[in-house]
């Protein structure tokens, strides 16, 4: 079995390792699959509530990063 996932140290890497999640973080770091769900519902609920704190022609960029992380 792979080594354990950097983020969360609890559970191992699946191999081959390109099968695992990729860290919002920095973008290189395999983590694994709760902890990527995980990161993608922080990303999700931060830009709905910048969308509530943005102004009005700064909503489509938010929307758009939604868009880019298909929770939209």
């Amino acid at each position: 079995m792979g080594k354990e996932c950097p983020r969360c140290g609890r559970i191992r890497l699946k191999e081959p390792i390109e099968t695992n999640s990729i860290s919002s973080e920095d973008k290189k770091t395999y983590i694994c699959s709760d902890c990527g769900i995980n990161e993608t519902r922080i990303l999700f609920y931060l830009a709905k509530s910048m969308d509530e704190k943005i102004p009005d022609d700064q909503k489509e960029m938010s929307k758009k990063f939604r868009e880019m992380l298909g929770l939209v």
